[in-house]
């Protein structure tokens, strides 16, 4: 990992992927945000302010995830299944598996 320097690389996948479904969510109108911490990602309805305790999620999100995942699991692409749980980022997921993912994700949002 560390000569590979994968941490960082990852690091970098995962922040270029949010920034994909960030601005494909933003062109849409669609509210909902992906944030992302090293390797990890987090889609989640678009706060009103920065989330810093459980309570301050949107209520709404268990609805709403409920529908991406069902859609992006119709199409080909499993996520984590529960609403609150971070998505990760692995050495496995090339670019071209993130634009995929991305694209699903992005059709799916559109229809919810």
């Amino acid at each position: 990992m560390k000569r590979l320097n994968l941490w960082s690389e990852l690091e970098i996948r995962t922040k270029k992927f949010s920034d994909i479904l960030n601005a494909g969510f933003s062109k849409s109108g669609i509210s909902l945000n992906c944030i992302s911490q090293g390797s990890l990602f987090w889609i989640h309805r678009k706060p009103t302010k920065l989330i810093r305790r459980v309570d301050q999620i949107n209520p709404e999100q268990a609805t709403i995830f409920k529908k991406l995942f069902l859609g992006c699991l119709e199409n080909g692409l499993y996520l984590a299944p529960n609403a609150f749980e971070v998505g990760f980022v692995s050495a496995a997921h090339t670019d071209d598996i993130l634009a995929e993912s991305a694209d699903i994700i992005l059709k799916v949002a559109g229809f919810l």
